[in-house]
């Protein structure tokens, strides 16, 4: 059944890219691994810091901290042109999408994302559009990650820590969900939705404070 499945899931995805299948599979298919976990490692925003500082390279440091807040996945990133797609002065970045109808997008630069970007594009070498290839990409941040004395990740880690920063900023998932090219709150829900708990505590005061006492005032119980 699992091989049917992912056979059907394939043929819907290419329908989907084929403009002949209005859904995405993945919120039509139900997870068929009983035992599957969606990963939840993040790294907070100081941990990306050390990782950052840790790498060698000035302009590998500028393609990670590019992946960590522009929410691309990864073959977006490495399409990117950070000169045409990252726009300080407007506030935005252009990501050229093809998984799904809302892939390819414009992302708002944010408060948490402007000095990440400020970084990616300081990193890049002038008359460079792009980031040269990174062949060994994965064992180079993983020795950084050692290096740093940070939780080792992998690229959809950096995407969720993007997603995670913002929804502890209080920002909607329904906007999150936006930057990260979904087409509904789903996905963020359920594999990117990583808050901790201290951020949990603080969005749940603000919420309260900004509705005054009296929402947060429970009358005698019987």
């Amino acid at each position: 059944m699992k091989k049917e499945l992912n056979v059907l899931r394939g043929v819907l995805g290419l329908a989907r890219r084929r403009g002949e299948y209005p859904l995405d599979p993945g919120q039509v298919l139900p997870p068929w691994d009983a035992n599957y976990v969606p990963r939840s490692r993040v790294h907070t925003i100081e941990e990306a810091k050390k990782l950052l500082a840790a790498l060698y390279d000035d302009e590998r440091r500028a393609e990670l901290a590019f992946f960590y807040v522009s929410g691309a996945r990864h073959a977006e990133g490495k399409r990117a042109r950070p000169r045409r797609d990252v726009d300080l002065v407007a506030g935005e970045v252009h990501l050229d999408g093809s998984k799904t109808a809302s892939s390819t997008r414009t992302v708002p630069i944010t408060p948490i994302s402007r000095p990440f970007l400020e970084l990616a594009l300081a990193g890049l070498p002038e008359g460079q559009e792009q980031y040269r290839p990174w062949q060994n990409m994965r064992r180079d941040v993983l020795a950084a990650c050692k290096r740093a004395g940070v939780p080792e990740v992998s690229l959809n880690d950096l995407r969720r820590s993007f997603a995670t920063w913002h929804l502890e900023a209080g920002v909607s998932n329904v906007l999150v969900a936006r930057y990260l090219g979904h087409t509904s709150t789903q996905m963020v829900d359920r594999v990117y939705a990583r808050p901790s708990v201290e951020a949990l505590k603080k969005l749940t005061d603000e919420h309260f404070a900004s509705r005054g006492a009296a929402s947060r005032t429970v009358g005698p119980l019987p």
